[in-house]
């Protein structure tokens, strides 16, 4: 992946740069590194710059995802896992 910005020879559709940086920011968000190759827009932002333009929601992103990690169990499937495991102790 080259890290300057590079333009684009021939026209790329609003659709494919839509679905790059949805990309980009699947990968930013699983911590992986990001396509750097091209700037898009008029205002020549990278694809970097425009990642990091949302890294606070990536953040809450991923620290809500560590936490729904956890496993939570409620209280009535708590209780029937209990039941189950109480009747079934015997067995191996």
């Amino acid at each position: 992946m080259n890290n300057q910005t590079e333009k684009s020879n021939y026209p790329i559709s609003q659709e494919r740069i839509d679905l790059i940086r949805y990309i980009n920011m699947k990968l930013a968000s699983m911590g992986q590194p990001i396509f750097e190759g091209m700037s898009f827009d008029k205002s020549n932002m990278s694809e970097k710059d425009f990642v990091s333009l949302s890294q606070s929601l990536l953040d809450n992103y991923r620290e809500k995802m560590r936490l729904l990690s956890t496993e939570i169990i409620n209280p009535a499937d708590q209780r029937i896992q209990t039941f189950i495991d109480n009747y079934l102790k015997d067995l191996n």
